[in-house]
């Protein structure tokens, strides 16, 4: 499930050190590739849920390039979550000269979310550079 360097990413970010029910719920789908539909309570740790499924997924990735987008319905649930995200990556650590040579292939790079709302300027460049785009509909648009 969440392991090695996300979890210390948990930890560090959110002080949290057990996942939340629903998030021992999805996570394992999400991972497994399954498509997911999950309605919780707010503060049940939704966000949480696709957010580490996401960081654990990419922290082997070579090099940053855009491997996973979000689609929010409004500018401060994008806010949010790219603040999760944000937060998450952080604190991930680099990755060890131990997990290096057991995928020598891994950046050390940390994971980047890029925001695009209304009103937030982007460039071509950081997109390129972005592992995980946040967007409102209009502005992916």
């Amino acid at each position: 499930m969440v392991e090695g360097r996300v979890k210390e990413g948990l930890e560090k970010g959110f002080g949290i050190t057990t996942l939340f029910p629903v998030q021992s719920a999805v996570i394992p789908l999400v991972l497994s590739g399954s498509d997911v539909l999950c309605r919780a309570a707010t503060g049940s740790g939704k966000t949480l849920c696709y957010a580490l499924a996401i960081a654990q997924s990419l922290t082997d990735r070579t090099v940053p390039r855009l491997r996973a987008l979000v689609i929010t319905p409004t500018r401060d649930v994008a806010q949010q979550v790219h603040g999760v995200l944000t937060t998450l990556f952080s604190n991930i650590p680099s990755q060890s000269s131990s997990d290096h040579l057991q995928s020598p292939q891994a950046s050390n790079l940390p994971l980047k979310a890029m925001l695009l709302t209304p009103g937030v300027s982007t460039t071509l460049q950081a997109l390129q550079m972005s592992d995980v785009v946040v967007a409102t509909p209009g502005k992916l648009m």
